[in-house]
């Protein structure tokens, strides 16, 4: 099956047919860790996340080179082999910046080749020593045209970096992420880099959250992190999702969810919805409170808990004190919401705030029966596969360009042991039935009189248990006759023989495609 013929033969259907495939990207579920929040890394429980972020790396102002802090050289240097015992295909970035950084000083880094050079192979060698899988750029943020256009430039000559330096050492390209601003613009002015965005990142991390606070908005007790806006001239994540997903592809997006809140003083403790009027923050300076502290502040005094459906916020309230953040509800619902923009996963910030997992067990495992809108074209061809045999069934997956939907997928082959009846195909968005073969003389495709009867059925049986199911019929295989279909793929008038009996076959059999 894996002969230069078939490889020609079937690069032939796929360019008569116009469709391309290519590999889907990785979910992503993370989290990052912030190393002044003193949770040991040892109490991450790292089965629950795909990538970790070991926060943060600073930038040397004079020499523009990521370094570490001495405080933090023992725990970062050690993280990827802490975390990865629980999970050991866990991804590990290290973060470089900050809301807290010098935003000049990454904008000063940015603005020059040398300097941004300097940031790069530092970068680099800073991951690789400390046995990262990646980089995180955490600039908060680029306020100008010019930083903007800088920091396209700082990500494309990073990738180039990266990759040459995968390239010499032989080792995995380090990933290349960054924390971004809650929608695609910076306060409408100031558009990201899209297109070096979409070249040169893996993802980019909306930091979705922080719409309101007490130190910037004090006077009324706004949600931070609301999916939905109540009124046209509020904040809400879907608002920046939405123009973050018309400037590049949903796949290179990752939803920013907060496990922290804001606390106001309200002016009347009568009046206590959303929005009500407030006299700046309560419990703590500026008024940010890890989730687990609202949890405490709940219990303490018995507040009363309110989740607002229509534009997915929670917040509670007791006496004067009114909380706005994120519980479970807000973020299950949000993970959906991430699901059906087909966004490629989600972040928090941070997970020390949730020690107990309650808001990290949110899953966000795509659902496996996605099906594929194929485009209006003679049958879909698609090559790959392994065959189901009476032992284990055989698993691949795969993902369309057209819509970049799921495909989880398998072949059954007809000489096998393997009852149809058997087959759950619950489990799968398509089957694939082999083999028709290609006549030698003829060039026409040829089923065997045994076969027929069990091929026209093989539609008729499997739905039963999952309707949705798409079958395609397999053409040819490891034990075809190559030189039968070397000679079908030689001229046009033999290709567009077998053409012409594949297409009027496949409406007679129910197959929804050919492969």
């Amino acid at each position: 099956m894996a002969s230069k013929t078939l490889s020609y033969i079937f690069s032939t259907i796929l360019f008569l047919l116009q469709l391309h495939f290519s590999a889907g990207q990785t979910v992503v579920k993370s989290a990052y860790w912030f190393s002044g929040s003193g949770f040991p890394a040892l109490s991450i429980d790292s089965s629950l996340f795909t990538h970790l972020f070991c926060a943060f790396a600073d930038l040397n102002p004079t020499t523009y080179q990521v370094t570490i802090s001495s405080s933090n050289s023992a725990l970062f240097s050690t993280f990827t082999r802490t975390v990865q015992p629980k999970n050991p295909s866990v991804k590990t970035l290290i973060s470089i910046g900050g809301g807290n950084a010098n935003a000049s000083t990454i904008a000063s880094m940015a603005s020059q080749a040398s300097t941004r050079k300097s940031f790069i192979d530092s970068s680099i060698n800073l991951a690789r020593s400390n046995n990262f899988h990646g980089l995180d750029l955490d600039w908060e943020y680029p306020s100008s045209t010019s930083q903007m256009t800088n920091f396209g430039l700082l990500i494309n000559e990073w990738r180039a970096a990266v990759a040459n330096e995968a390239k010499n050492s032989g080792k995995a390209a380090l990933l290349l992420s960054a924390a971004v601003f809650r929608t695609s613009s910076y306060y409408g002015g100031f558009n990201y880099p899209f297109q070096a965005i979409s070249k040169s990142l893996d993802w980019i991390n909306v930091m979705a959250y922080e719409f309101y606070g007490p130190s910037w908005s004090p006077k009324k007790a706004g949600p931070p992190a609301a999916l939905y806006n109540i009124t046209a001239s509020q904040i809400s994540v879907d608002i920046g999702i939405k123009a973050w997903i018309q400037a590049v592809s949903p796949k290179k997006v990752v939803l920013g969810v907060p496990f922290f809140g804001f606390a106001w003083r309200l002016v009347n403790a009568n009046n206590h919805g959303i929005f009500a009027p407030a006299n700046g923050a309560a419990i703590t300076s500026d008024g940010a409170i890890a989730y687990r502290k609202i949890q405490d502040f709940i219990a303490q005094t018995s507040a009363t808990t309110v989740f607002n459906s229509t534009i997915v916020t929670n917040y509670c309230y007791s006496g004067t004190t009114w909380i706005g953040y994120d519980d479970t509800h807000s973020i299950s619902t949000k993970v959906t919401y991430a699901k059906g923009k087909g966004l490629l996963g989600f972040f928090a910030w941070q997970i020390a705030q949730d020690p107990n997992s309650v808001l990290s067990k949110t899953d966000f495992t795509p659902p496996l029966h996605t099906m594929v809108r194929l485009p209006k074209v003679p049958p879909l061809v698609a090559v790959a596969g392994q065959f189901l045999d009476q032992q284990h069934l055989h698993e691949e997956v795969c993902f369309s360009d057209v819509e970049k939907k799921v495909v989880k997928s398998s072949y059954w082959f007809f000489d096998s042991a393997y009852l149809l009846s058997d087959i759950d195909s619950t489990f799968y968005t398509h089957l694939l039935c082999t083999q028709a073969f290609v006549d030698a003389n003829t060039f026409q495709l040829n089923i065997s009189n045994s076969k027929t009867a069990q091929f026209s059925v093989f539609t008729q049986t499997l739905p039963q248990k999952y309707p949705s199911l798409k079958t395609l019929l397999s053409i040819a295989g490891g034990i075809a006759d190559d030189s039968a279909l070397s000679s079908m793929a030689s001229n046009a008038s033999t290709r567009k023989t077998f053409m012409w009996r594949l297409v009027r076959e496949n409406p007679y059999y129910s197959w929804h495609s050919d492969s």
